[in-house]
């Protein structure tokens, strides 16, 4: 295989990662109503030509065609609700994640089967950890009974010793 790039790998890669990034960037946007004005809000020159080509250069993006928002003006960031997608904006078998202030991020809807394994996975941390801090307390009152006993078997050898070297009185 050649390690050389053609100039058609190199602008079919640009494209395939610019759409990658104009993908992301969609899925993670709530969807913005067209104005229908025919101003595109992208940046690139594909979509600015209103194309359907493949734009060529820096900020290259997939022309969507005129009239089509694929995203949020610049300064939309800051005006985004932070409430959630609007219902019905999300795609069947798919659940908006939250991903930031205003942000959600489109993922499939989990399988029953891995649902469970999460849910099982949890219950089992949750047990380990109680578990473990049961542990803790019962060592910790084992550890003061052993001491309880060494102070009482101290005093006793004491008492002992004390017993033994006192003359007895007659």
């Amino acid at each position: 295989m050649s390690r050389n790039l053609t100039v058609r790998t190199r602008t079919a890669l640009a494209a395939l990662a610019a759409g990658l990034i104009s993908a992301t960037a969609f899925a993670q946007t709530p969807m913005a109503p067209s104005t229908g004005t025919g101003a595109d809000t992208s940046v690139g020159a594909g979509a600015a030509a209103g194309g359907a080509g493949v734009g060529a250069g820096a900020g290259a993006s997939v022309g969507a065609g005129a009239g089509a928002g694929t995203m949020a003006p610049a300064g939309a960031a800051s005006t985004m609700p932070t409430t959630g997608p609007a219902p019905g904006s999300v795609p069947a078998g798919m659940v908006a994640v939250p991903h930031g202030p205003g942000v959600y991020q489109l993922q499939p809807k989990l399988d029953p089967l891995v649902e469970r394994r999460m849910a099982r996975a949890e219950a089992r941390g949750e047990y380990r950890a109680r578990k473990s801090e049961a542990r803790q307390e019962y060592r910790q009152e084992v550890n003061a009974a052993k001491q309880e006993r060494k102070a009482e078997m101290r005093e006793a050898n004491e008492e002992a010793k004390r017993e033994l070297t006192t003359p007895p009185a007659r």
